[in-house]
C-alpha cells in the first residue's frame, strides 16, 4: 500500500514535469523570434518563471514528504492521542503547502501569459 502510494507519486510527478517540458519545447519556438527583438527581455522572463517552476517543485516535494511523516506516525507506538495530534500538525502543513502549490501555479500560469501577449504584440508590430 505505501509503495504503490510512492509510485503513483512519481508516476504523477513525472507527468507533471513531462507536460512542463512540452510546455517548455513551444515556448523555445515563440522565444526565437522575442530573443531578436529583445534578447535580454526574454531570458529574464524564462528565469524568472523556472525559478518559480524551480520553487514549486520544492513544494511538491515537501508535500510528499507530509504524506509520508503522516504515514510513519501511524505506523509508530505512541498513543492514540499522541498520533492525533502529530496527525493534525502533518495535515496542516500539508493544507498550507498546498495553498502556496496554487499561489504558485497561478503565478506561473500569469507570467506565462504576459510573456506570449508580449510576443504576439511584437509579431503584430512586426507583421
Amino acid at each position: 500500500m505505501l509503495e504503490e502510494r510512492e509510485r503513483e507519486e512519481r508516476e504523477r510527478e513525472e507527468r507533471e514535469r513531462q507536460e512542463r517540458e512540452e510546455e517548455n519545447e513551444g515556448e523555445k519556438q515563440e522565444d526565437k523570434t522575442a530573443a531578436a527583438a529583445h534578447p535580454k527581455r526574454g531570458l529574464i522572463s524564462n528565469l524568472k518563471i523556472r525559478y518559480l517552476e524551480h520553487q514549486r517543485d520544492q513544494v511538491i516535494k515537501a508535500i510528499s514528504k507530509t504524506q509520508k511523516k503522516e504515514e510513519a506516525i501511524d505506523a509508530g507506538d505512541d498513543t492514540p492521542e499522541m498520533k492525533e495530534i502529530w496527525t493534525w500538525r502533518q495535515q496542516g502543513k500539508r493544507k498550507k503547502l498546498l495553498k502556496k502549490q496554487q499561489k504558485m501555479d497561478e503565478r506561473i500560469k500569469r507570467k506565462r501569459e504576459k510573456r506570449r501577449e508580449r510576443i504576439k504584440r511584437r509579431h503584430w508590430k512586426l507583421g
